[in-house]
């Protein structure tokens, strides 16, 4: 190889030192070839691209920042106003954050904002809210980002003004049911809506303010009320009873802070539950469908006619008797005076005059002479237990259905009573000598709380009853229950008692000894007794009804359910075996027992 010169060898080793030198600036430069170091120590190769670089650089005019809501506002203390911006590069920018602070504030602790950065959403845009506080006075909130001039909202806190509410009421059903003292209910509409609420009982949240008046004549004030909010007004009204019966409601309620606001509640009454069981007890006056029910109605007159007046039929029997003894056993002279006078009623009415005088002598007797009143008041005053189940119908609004079941029924008696007379009582049910007396019936609820019950048939074992008062209560009552029947009752307390009789007949006198009018007195009894007990034995017919009813439901309780139904009445008729019916009617009452 030729030896180089001094010169040569200069200007290579210079070439060789530029060419090193650029290398070094071009591998500088390249951020391919530029290395960092981990966090661990270890070289790292940076693979920032060009748009990351632009990020870290001075704030771009590209972006801007603008308001989507009013940059001034003007809200009363204890609010929220809400703010927005949107950021945009000519196109909305999204999952960009956005910084918000106060700047400048009230001095209340209590200025609040949603959240201090918020993302941009798909718009570009950042909304964000501000609780101002208690405090009035001036606040700013900016808004800003780091590539764009910020937005600054100004808002202006004042004081609350109060305003007046009057509320007047509407009530359109007051040919159906008055009401009076209505309560009047005010609720912050935030927390209490219409919806959620119940007529009978309040709120979970406590009520703002509250006023009565008696009526819906009467309008109610609420004075200086914040107008920021809006209200709830709930109205009760109770009826005659003193139930809650209507209800009213408003919502949504804003007030004006320079005049009142007048507004009028519709109130409507509740609609009431019918629906249970019910005792129910009735009094029947059933003289005229007695009498006017062929067989049973004769049968029962039959009888009240020979208690009421005993002696005078045993009479007729006996005078017969006293013209074959006198005939017997005083001649012809006598037996002719005494036919005579059976012929002009002068003997018989000596011998049922004989007989009253003696009944008065014995006293208890004498309740017998009562015995036909009694009867009759008994018939006039049946008193009634029974059980009315109401349900709903399935079909038509108002519609019911249900059961009437007579559960017992009792008739007052007064010998025995020191001063009130007490209730001969008779059990009814299937269980019993008189079974079942029950009725389905159909009908409704009308005009609120009217109960309409509609016709439906019902027989009445009515001769039994009867039967049962005479032989098992009233006889045996009469005779120290040494009789249960009339002949025996009648024997026992007449015939065992009877004194002698000394009668004088034109002029000729004829002694009847005490043993032989006793002999009259049985065979005379056992005849007109027999005729009783047939009239007794008659009684066993029952009575056929038809009977419908009405009456008026209450809530005692205020809880929508009725309680007791009052001005109750029964009516109806009785058909007799010639066609003809006869009107009867009973008022009630009744009381909830499920």
């Amino acid at each position: 190889m030729p030896r180089m010169d001094a010169m040569s060898l200069h200007r290579l080793m210079l070439v060789i030192t530029v060419t090193v030198a650029s290398c070094c600036a071009i591998a500088c430069a390249d951020p391919r070839h530029h290395h960092s170091e981990a966090d661990d120590g270890s070289p790292e190769l940076n693979d920032d691209n060009d748009d990351n670089q632009a990020s870290n650089a001075s704030p771009s005019t590209d972006l801007e920042l603008t308001a989507t809501t009013d940059t001034a506002a003007e809200v009363y203390a204890g609010s929220s106003v809400d703010i927005g911006v949107q950021l945009t590069d000519g196109e909305p920018r999204s999952t960009e954050p956005v910084e918000f602070e106060v700047t400048a504030s009230t001095g209340d602790d209590d200025i609040r904002l949603d959240a201090p950065t918020v993302y941009t959403d798909d718009e570009g845009t950042a909304p964000n809210q501000i609780d101002v506080g208690e405090e009035t006075g001036e606040l700013t909130v900016r808004a800003s980002h780091t590539g764009a001039d910020p937005v600054d909202f100004d808002v202006t806190v004042t004081e609350v003004p109060d305003g007046d509410l009057l509320v007047d009421f509407d009530y359109s059903d007051a040919d159906l049911l008055a009401l009076s003292d209505l309560e009047v209910r005010l609720f912050d509409a935030t927390h209490v809506e219409c919806d959620f609420i119940v007529p009978y009982s309040s709120p979970d949240t406590s009520h703002l303010d509250e006023n009565s008046v008696p009526s819906t004549d009467d309008g109610v004030p609420f004075y200086e009320l914040p107008i920021d909010r809006g209200y709830t007004v709930s109205v009760t009204a109770l009826g005659p009873e003193d139930q809650i019966s209507a209800h009213g409601c408003m919502e949504a309620i804003e007030l004006d802070g320079d005049d009142t606001t007048e507004i009028t509640v519709d109130l409507e009454l509740l609609e009431l539950g019918p629906t249970g069981s019910y005792a129910i007890e009735s009094t029947w006056d059933m003289t005229e469908a007695v009498a006017a029910a062929g067989p049973v109605g004769q049968a029962i007159s039959d009888v009240f006619d020979w208690v009421s007046d005993p002696t005078g039929m045993a009479a007729d029997y006996m005078v017969g008797l006293a013209v074959d003894w006198v005939c017997s056993n005083y001649g012809s002279t006598a037996c002719g005076y005494a036919q005579d006078a059976e012929a002009d009623g002068t003997l018989q009415s000596l011998i049922s005059d004989f007989l009253d005088d003696q009944i008065s002598n014995i006293g208890i007797l004498s309740d017998f002479q009562s015995m036909a009143d009694d009867l009759t008041e008994a018939v006039e005053n049946m008193h009634v237990d029974s059980l009315l189940t109401i349900d709903n119908k399935s079909v038509g609004e108002g519609e019911l259905s249900g059961t009437d079941v007579w559960t017992g029924v009792s008739f007052q008696w007064p010998i025995g009573c020191s001063s009130d007379c007490q209730d001969v009582d008779i059990g009814l049910g299937s269980d019993t000598d008189f079974g079942a007396i029950e009725a389905q019936w159909d009908g409704r609820l009308t005009d609120y709380d009217q109960l309409e019950i509609d016709p439906h048939d019902m027989t009445v074992p009515y001769g039994q009853f009867i039967t049962l008062i005479l032989n098992d209560v009233l006889i045996p009552a009469l005779t120290n229950d040494n009789a249960d029947d009339l002949t025996s009752a009648f024997e026992h307390l007449l015939c065992d008692n009877l004194d002698s009789l000394e009668v004088t007949i034109f002029g000729y006198t004829i002694d009847f000894g005490s043993s032989t009018l006793q002999g009259f007195c049985f065979d005379a009894f056992s005849t007109v007794g027999g005729l009783a007990e047939i009239y007794i034995t008659n009684l066993d017919y029952d009575l056929d009804f038809q009977i419908s009813g009405e009456g008026r439901m209450i809530d005692l309780e205020s809880d929508g359910d009725a309680d007791v139904i009052e001005d109750g009445l029964f009516y109806g008729e009785v058909e007799g075996d010639d066609g003809e019916t006869t009107d009867l009617e009973s008022e009630f009452s009744g009381e909830r027992i499920e």
